[in-house]
């Protein structure tokens, strides 16, 4: 909720260059990470990648805040097995704010455990980079966060 009442400032702070940077990190991990990496890559498996792609995508993921790779794509994976029944993580018979944001903020009974997550994604498990970005993807995102803010300093 803190987000979105600064959100109430940002016309007294506006400028393109912000914009600019805001609609190419928006592209970046709203279309990299989660429709090209978590969604089609990691969840559903329709390509192949090069590794560095893959880690992009997966790097851009977290930067979104749904969680790291892993417990995405378990997720995600659950939805496709449960489709629209009680198991179903993120059904739109639950209302249309749970099934497309409201969702990832809550982690399933059955994938409570990383042992469980591995076991539900035992192609991506396999990986210790992905591995490693899930367990720390919120310390990628203050990561990037201080990054932006010290450079912002230098222009």
């Amino acid at each position: 909720m803190f987000v979105h009442l600064v959100a109430l400032l940002a016309p007294f702070y506006y400028s393109w260059q912000g914009l600019a940077a805001f609609l190419l990190f928006y592209y970046l991990t709203g279309c990299w990470g989660v429709t090209f990496g978590y969604h089609r890559l990691f969840s559903h498996r329709s390509f192949k990648a090069h590794p560095l792609v893959k880690y992009f995508a997966a790097l851009m993921g977290c930067l979104t805040l749904q969680s790291g790779p892993l417990w995405w794509s378990a997720h995600h994976r659950l939805h496709h097995r449960e489709s629209d029944k009680p198991m179903d993580p993120h059904s739109p018979k639950d209302g249309f704010l749970w099934s497309h944001m409201l969702w990832f903020n809550y982690t399933h009974p059955s994938l409570a455990s990383n042992e469980a997550i591995y076991k539900a994604v035992p192609d991506l498990s396999q990986d210790a980079v992905l591995r490693w970005m899930d367990k720390h993807f919120e310390a990628i995102s203050i990561a990037k966060a201080a990054l932006l803010w010290g450079l912002s300093a230098l222009i």
